[in-house]
């Protein structure tokens, strides 16, 4: 009698580079339309009116990050797996898909930076 063990595959993680830029893409023309409607005083309400610079800046903001990050992923400074989503997930992967993909960095591997002297 012996103990079967079913082990589960966890698949890395992968990151569609193609996926990531659309969203990006999307959220800075949702921007622009909403600066376009302030500008043509399109806007529905007057709260609207008010907060939308505010939501201008902070999606603006979140996109500049997010391209901060995504710049450090494709540098090879972290791991992939750290700018992982749904939308842009890519881990079924077609060999026919012309894209990029990052994938994520087995367990335990990571770059070790040496501190900088001050």
């Amino acid at each position: 009698m012996g103990l079967t063990v079913k082990m589960k595959t966890l698949k890395r993680k992968a990151v569609s580079l193609s996926f990531e830029l659309f969203e990006l893409e999307r959220a800075v023309e949702g921007a622009r339309l909403m600066l376009d409607m302030l500008a043509n005083e399109g806007m529905p309400t007057e709260y609207a009116q008010r907060v939308a610079p505010s939501a201008v800046a902070a999606g603006l903001s979140l996109v500049v990050a997010r391209l901060h990050h995504l710049g450090r992923v494709i540098r090879g400074g972290e791991d992939p797996q750290h700018v992982w989503a749904e939308h842009n997930d890519d881990t079924v992967h077609h060999p026919a898909d012309v894209d990029l993909r990052l994938v994520a960095w087995p367990i335990g591997l990571g770059i070790k930076r040496k501190k900088r002297k001050r």
